[in-house]
């Protein structure tokens, strides 16, 4: 008997004419690890959430789900509540106590255990994972990877049968993501947890998962194991399923081969690789153009900052400087300072000390609307800048010309979301709201904070192209993001925010070629066979 089953599932929000999901069918087994991903607004979040009956959305369902045999229409409430667990992508808005023990705790109590009871659960999750030294910390001075495992650890505490993952990954740092990856498979091995993982980041996840449920128009298109997944999408043709796959599975795709399995992870893909090592040349012309060269368009000289409640500066002694028609990308682990950088940039931060020049004026003395067109800053968590009830208004808003307004709209494919509430779009499409609010202010600079977050594949392109017009025109880019494979795209300059302070900004070649750690999977791959090898754009494949 399947852990959980769906059965001809659909479902409609208010008002909508078109479903959600559409006519679901799939089987969940014990211990199994179903790895979820699809098109930006496909339905995965709606069908994680119409599983965790306690949050599940509004609106007219069809179909049944089971959930050990029984509908889970029928069952109590504490029964799913302690059986059934979920972890979302923005570990903040899950924290809701003062200390990681009354965190972790905070589920039980509600539960209505025992105090001795509680403590041992707590005691025994926090010491297995390694996360008692944090328990008398707050999860508002830990690191977001952090924050993200004693959710994790809250959840587990509860002893469920089935976690739900809702792209727990896509805040998270390299480092700080396979911490959680290897937590999860840990707690899947060990003690058989089953687990739904819904993500965009496939490079981790696709060699690790039982299945792949890849869904498309609120319909389940592939449910197979991931090889044989990759093989119905190569025989269908189908290159946009196959564009959300990892950099080893695309390059055998792109390849051509037949009669071997695809490769899924890096080890696979370096031994694909060099078993068909005359199939791959360096592209010619590859990219390594140089950075802007028209003038300082943001500054920053000797800045200091702290947070009241931090014990040391954030940001201390930094200089930097980003030129006019400049891509630049400044890279780092959770809590470097990255976001807290940006704010200062965009005026939203005061310095203790140092200053900050926008087109060579002083931020200071610029007003708010002339820092906007100054310095536009996009933010990590976009919703709480929304002030109206439909997309259309919040573009509306921002002053630019209809003309403007539809040329970006159709550039990031949002024509079809101008009607609903902000509020309604998936976390993808609320990030490309905030960019397009952002570029129709006609900004000297662009500052993004992790713009790529829980955007999918076809909208990083997008958006790439989007991006590289403004740049070239003579505007400029500032990105801070743990999305290296963006940033490899796009950048032109890199540089590492660490203990405060920032690194000398390096050209692509010169950054890459002297990293180890902050690479890409490509680079990972072909780097022996092709140096300098960065992206897909960087390799010429021939067919075998």
């Amino acid at each position: 008997m399947p852990l959980l089953k769906a059965e001809h599932f659909s479902f409609f929000y208010p008002g909508a004419s078109s479903p959600a999901l559409s006519d679901i069918d799939f089987e969940l087994r014990r211990g199994e690890v179903l790895f979820v991903c699809g098109p930006t607004g496909c339905g995965k979040t709606t069908l994680l959430l119409s599983v965790k009956r306690e949050i599940a959305p509004q609106g007219k369902r069809l179909g049944k789900i089971y959930f050990k045999g029984r509908d889970m229409d029928g069952m109590p409430d504490a029964e799913l509540t302690g059986s059934i667990g979920i972890v979302f992508q923005d570990a903040e808005s899950q924290t809701v106590m003062d200390t990681v023990l009354s965190e972790m705790a905070f589920a039980l109590e509600n539960l209505g255990l025992p105090s001795a009871d509680i403590r041992k659960r707590v005691s025994e999750v926090s010491g297995f994972f390694g996360l008692s030294d944090l328990l008398a910390k707050s999860p508002h001075r830990i690191s977001g990877g952090q924050r993200q495992m004693v959710n994790l650890c809250a959840v587990l505490a509860l002893r469920p049968e089935l976690v739900l993952f809702d792209e727990p990954f896509s805040q998270l740092d390299p480092v700080a993501q396979d911490a959680l990856l290897n937590m999860i498979l840990r707690a899947n091995r060990e003690f058989g947890i089953t687990a739904v993982i819904s993500e965009h980041k496939t490079e981790e996840l696709l060699p690790v998962c039982d299945r792949l449920l890849f869904m498309e128009d609120g319909k389940a298109k592939y449910l197979d194991t991931p090889a044989n997944a990759v093989a119905a999408m190569m025989e269908a043709g189908d290159l946009a399923a196959l564009s959300f796959m990892p950099t080893p599975a695309k390059i055998y795709a792109c390849a051509g081969i037949t009669g071997e399995k695809a490769p899924l992870d890096l080890k696979e893909g370096r031994e694909f690789a060099h078993r068909h090592a005359s199939l791959f040349a360096l592209a010619p012309g590859a990219d390594y153009a140089s950075g802007g060269g028209g003038g300082a368009a943001l500054s920053a000289s000797n800045l200091l900052f702290s947070y009241p409640e931090s014990d040391r500066p954030v940001i201390r002694s930094l200089d930097m400087t980003v030129n006019k028609g400049d891509f630049c990308a400044i890279l780092g682990g959770n809590g470097s300072g990255k976001s807290t950088l940006l704010k200062l940039l965009s005026g939203l931060l005061t310095p203790q000390d140092g200053r900050i020049e926008a087109g060579g004026k002083n931020i200071r003395k610029l007003r708010r609307g002339e820092l906007n067109r100054a310095a536009a800053y996009v933010p990590q968590n976009p919703a709480f800048y929304f002030t109206f009830d439909t997309v259309a208004e919040e573009l509306e808003f921002t002053g630019a010309s209809k003309t403007v307004r539809d040329e970006l709209i159709c550039a990031l494919g949002m024509e079809g979301t101008l009607g609903m509430h902000p509020y309604d779009l998936s976390g993808g499409q609320r990030q490309k709201l905030m960019i397009l609010c952002a570029l129709l202010l006609s900004p000297d600079v662009l500052l993004l904070d992790e713009a790529t977050k829980g955007i999918d594949a076809v909208a990083k392109e997008e958006l790439s192209k989007v991006l590289s017009a403004f740049v070239e025109s003579g505007k400029t880019v500032l990105m801070a993001s743990h999305d290296i494979e963006f940033c490899a795209r796009n950048a032109k300059r890199f540089a590492i925010l660490f203990d405060g302070a920032l690194g000398e900004f390096q050209e692509r070649r010169d950054f890459f070629g002297d990293s180890f750690f902050y690479n890409t999977a490509l680079s990972r791959m072909l780097g022996d066979l092709l140096p300098g090898a960065l992206t897909l754009r960087d390799v010429v494949i021939g067919h075998g």
